[in-house]
């Protein structure tokens, strides 16, 4: 295909900026990881959580390094410029969707341990009535945090890498920005920090499968939006559904349950088809009025 000459500078300048932020990732995690590995760990609280909040905003700086020196422009930390209602709903619906389908399939059939987290005496609703205090408690105690944790991967991974990935003509550009980010994870799955199945390198290779899957539902957010608010939100919703609600109501690790698992996995793709179902056209148009083509979201 042949392109204008204007496009052909876009597309170029775009790959520049994608090798600067790739290039940076390793450099910066470097110093931030060993310090974890080190004084980090259930025997170190507080400073675990300093060094994860310092990992999770690696994106976000290394976008910011690649930008230099058009920062802010690109990342999409504006309010939604399009579809703002559709994208925050879906924000909502899509990880609790994922959550209730993979850990209540689980839990009907037997597949994984269920036991109903502590209620109110007063609070009379049956199972999912519970599950819903449960939530309601998790959000109202950790969705802060979770978002503030969230926005920096966000920033870096929907409001920067997939935006390049399609201004620099590359190939299933929300694949390769899926598949990228399941790697950034991956050393902390294997050396047993992240949660995972019984089996890790089966729990590799499904948990890559339903991270890449909800990346594309994030990047369909963040693209038809022209924000990385809503896939912000999506993200840190999915994080308090998962690691409190749901799996704080399950009582071992199984194959089936947990971002490494097979349920999950399937359901995260379902949700993701359907996501891309009611955004796609915006997706492929590029964003609000074209912006990705144009460089300016």
């Amino acid at each position: 295909m042949t392109f204008p000459p204007g496009r052909i500078r876009a597309i170029q300048a775009a790959r520049r900026a994608l090798a600067r932020f790739l290039i940076a990732i390793p450099f910066l995690v470097a110093v931030p990881l060993a310090l974890r590995f080190r004084w980090g760990g259930p025997a170190h609280p507080a400073t675990d959580f300093a060094y994860t909040v310092v990992l999770e905003w690696i994106p976000a700086l290394a976008a910011v390094i690649a930008l230099l020196p058009n920062f802010p422009g690109g990342l999409g930390l504006g309010p939604p410029r399009s579809r703002g209602v559709t994208t925050f709903a879906l924000a909502v619906l899509g990880p609790l969707a994922v959550a209730v389908i993979s850990y209540g399939i689980a839990w009907a059939a037997e597949l994984a341990p269920f036991r109903l987290p502590p209620a109110p005496a007063w609070f009379g609703a049956g199972t999912w009535g519970v599950m819903l205090h449960s939530i309601a408690f998790h959000l109202r105690r950790g969705l802060a945090g979770w978002l503030l944790l969230a926005l920096g991967e966000e920033i870096g991974w929907r409001g920067f890498l997939v935006v390049q990935l399609k201004r620099a003509d590359t190939p299933l550009p929300l694949l390769a920005c899926g598949l990228i980010w399941s790697a950034w994870h991956w050393p902390g799955l294997l050396i047993g920090s992240y949660p995972a199945g019984p089996d890790r390198m089966i729990s590799l290779v499904v948990f890559t499968v339903t991270l890449t899957s909800f990346s594309y539902s994030l990047a369909a957010l963040r693209i038809a939006s022209g924000s990385v608010w809503p896939a912000t939100l999506a993200h840190a919703l999915w994080n308090s559904f998962f690691f409190d609600s749901f799996e704080g109501a399950t009582l071992a690790s199984t194959p089936w349950t947990r971002e490494s698992g097979v349920l999950t996995a399937v359901a995260s793709i379902v949700v993701a088809v359907l996501t891309l179902a009611v955004l796609g056209p915006a997706v492929r148009s590029g964003g609000p009025g074209g912006s990705l083509r144009r460089g300016s979201s």
